[in-house]
């Protein structure tokens, strides 16, 4: 059977990668089968994977206004595709289906953008190969790169940013977990949760402008007070959830600390001059370590959870570790 590493050095943009890190882009690679005349995705389809054929032809096409199929392009052994639809964000613009019975490695965007976060080095050498491959054959070299321009400032932050707050959303953070514990078994970390108390305060008697307000200084509290290696995401609504790599649970406690210190300023500030808050905006946290209270990442979400919840009851401004009585 075929090496997977020794394939991917046949693909144009993986050829500069060494060894090693062409095994780290193989982990986040899936098989994709087809069967010959199957349709991969269809002209305005949601793009959200790039593809490498590994055996088979791929065909594309584009539908003209007549109803007509014109022939686009035709992807063998080694080639990719679909790069640009993600880059831009945009919608499938030809449909893609099997010549021949083929198999396919794909790439999904959030893969791409994780795996770019972890291996920032490898993600640069894979990104400046895809501008000389596409270069190469494209007259328009300048919308592809200022394409790559929108990656880094749109693209990607559509995909794991929360827009409100600039930090990570909950699809991003939990796949930090998956890949922490993937990578770095023998080293610890905290995860938290955290929910503000009260907040409904704020935006019935202020307006959701200013709830927003709020929210984006909490998300600026949580970055001052978190290490710079920190994974920090809003999760939904006022919930927030941060994995702190290499941290116990007193230095997690004491950063957390930190925050609800300057959460009280915060209040202070926003009642000053208007009608004040029957209660103070407060800070609810879950904490779990892992190893030790799971390791698995469905497991320490649901603990943390739960911490969080038992927090709450307790009477809210509370921090409550997983497993605590």
């Amino acid at each position: 059977m075929e090496n997977l590493v020794d394939f991917l050095k046949q693909v144009h943009i993986l050829q500069d990668l060494s060894f090693l890190e062409r095994k780290a882009v193989g982990e986040c690679l899936k098989t994709v089968n087809l069967k010959k005349d199957e349709t991969l995705f269809l002209e305005g389809d949601t793009a959200r994977e790039m593809y490498i054929v590994k055996n088979g032809f791929i065909g594309s096409y584009k539908t003209l206004s007549d109803g007509a199929k014109l022939e686009m392009a035709r992807f063998s052994r080694g080639k990719f595709f679909g790069e640009m639809s993600i880059i831009d964000q945009k919608n499938r613009s030809l449909t893609c289906y099997a010549l021949t019975d083929a198999e396919l490695l794909a790439l999904e965007a959030i893969d791409f953008y994780l795996f770019v976060w972890e291996h920032p080095m490898i993600g640069n050498k894979i990104l400046k190969s895809m501008v000389g491959y596409m270069v190469s054959w494209l007259n328009e070299a300048e919308d592809f790169l200022n394409s790559l321009v929108l990656w880094g400032t749109k693209a990607r932050y559509q995909t794991i940013t929360d827009e409100l707050t600039g930090l990570h959303n909950r699809r991003f953070f939990e796949e930090s977990i998956d890949s922490r514990i993937t990578q770095f078994k023998n080293r610890n970390f905290c995860l938290l949760m955290c929910d503000l108390d009260n907040f409904h305060q704020v935006n019935s008697l202020w307006g959701p402008e200013t709830g927003d307000m709020m929210l984006k200084i909490v998300a600026e509290l949580l970055k001052n007070s978190f290490p710079a290696n920190a994974v920090i995401a809003r999760l939904d609504g006022d919930e927030f959830a941060a994995l702190l790599p290499q941290t116990t649970k007193k230095d997690a406690v004491s950063m957390v600390e930190e925050v609800k210190k300057n959460l009280e300023l915060i209040n202070n500030n926003l009642n000053m001059g208007k009608e004040s808050l029957s209660r103070p905006v407060t800070l609810s946290v879950g904490i779990s370590e892992y190893p030790e209270h799971g390791q698995k990442a469905d497991d320490l979400m649901k603990l943390t959870d739960k911490a969080l919840f038992e927090a709450k009851k307790k009477g809210k401004n509370k921090i409550h570790y997983a497993g605590q009585e």
